[in-house]
């Protein structure tokens, strides 16, 4: 890892650069540059390309060198279905898994990332039903094969806290354990996911599983099969090897991905936290910046959308830039 780089926390921002064509990038880019911003994550939709397209590495570098930007943060690939999760256990199949997990590790090394964040996978748990002793033993194997490969080519490996169970901040943390001080294995705190599984008193445990647009996509049946389990401290949990953080907001029900000052979060306790997290290099943007709902219920953005204006300004304030004597090697 680069230490010049490591030094300065950059803010990074996401956007669905999948939702229109190639040629209309250098206009968000411009956008985003007028608004003082040139760090953007690279998403799992940006990932899937470089992955099947060989090509568009070279169109994401000269977008880089042609506009002073940088892209970084890398989100691997999601597990969305039997064959591309960390926890696969067919034997057949692991192998071309792990090794798009490895190809993606070399990509973030030819672009200089810090981190690629990656999901404990809860596919199993969620669709099969499969208990989590059986799956954890398929993580524990994807991990003693990534982390060399991760020393190898420079970059962390960052565990990310979602809303199901095999996700959850204490199974992480568990996974984690074992490689106590490796530099190269760390996590990522996801704020909105951790505001859904904490039990404020506000709270209606009814409400779970309720307002969900898609009918059986997201129930307490389903999710929490075995029955919710609240994290009110998966902060505390995971602070001391937090490197990279996903920042958005919700209602304390819905993975919304508002922004923040939108939902229920306090971001006034929040923040300092995550800037006092000892081992973070680079925050990211996660917003959804639609406006109506998504797969997980009536989103918070007003009436067409939030600005890249709004969600730059918004989150300056929050991260003021800081002054880095070198960023890239």
């Amino acid at each position: 890892m680069n230490q010049d780089k490591m030094r300065c926390k950059h803010l990074y921002y996401n956007y669905d650069w999948s939702s229109f064509p190639d040629a209309l990038m250098p206009r968000i880019i411009r956008e985003f540059l007028d608004n003082g911003a040139n760090h953007f994550v690279f998403t799992t939709s940006l990932l899937q390309r470089a992955l099947n397209e060989p090509d568009f590495i070279g169109f994401l570098k000269n977008l880089e060198h042609e506009y002073g930007i940088k892209f970084g943060a890398m989100h691997a690939l999601f597990s969305e279905n039997e064959k591309t999760g960390l926890s696969l256990p067919d034997p057949e199949l692991r192998p071309a898994m792990l090794e798009t997990y490895i190809k993606s590790l070399q990509i973030a090394s030819e672009f200089e990332m810090n981190t690629v964040t990656v999901h404990s996978d809860a596919y199993f748990y969620v669709h099969n039903h499969t208990p989590l002793e059986k799956t954890r033993p398929f993580f524990q194997e994807s991990l003693e094969i990534l982390l060399p490969q991760a020393e190898k080519y420079g970059v962390i490996i960052a565990i990310e806290n979602c809303f199901e169970k095999p996700n959850s901040a204490k199974e992480i943390v568990n996974f984690a354990a074992p490689y106590a001080g490796n530099p190269h294995l760390g996590f990522c705190y996801d704020t909105g996911h951790a505001n859904i599984m904490s039990m404020a008193p506000w709270k209606d445990k009814a409400m779970y599983g309720k307002v969900y647009p898609i009918p059986g996509f997201w129930t307490l049946e389903r999710e929490w099969w075995e029955g919710i389990e609240f994290e009110n401290d998966a902060f505390e949990k995971m602070k001391d090897n937090i490197v990279t953080c996903h920042i958005h907001d919700n209602n304390g029900y819905n993975d919304l991905h508002g922004m923040p000052y939108d939902g229920t979060i306090d971001w006034t306790t929040l923040l300092p936290n995550l800037r006092a997290c000892p081992r973070m290099v680079e925050y990211q943007t996660e917003i959804c910046y639609a406006h109506g709902f998504n797969w997980a219920g009536p989103l918070l953005a007003p009436k067409g959308g939030y600005s890249i204006k709004q969600v730059v300004e918004t989150f300056q304030k929050m991260f003021p830039k800081q002054d880095c004597k070198r960023l890239y090697k």
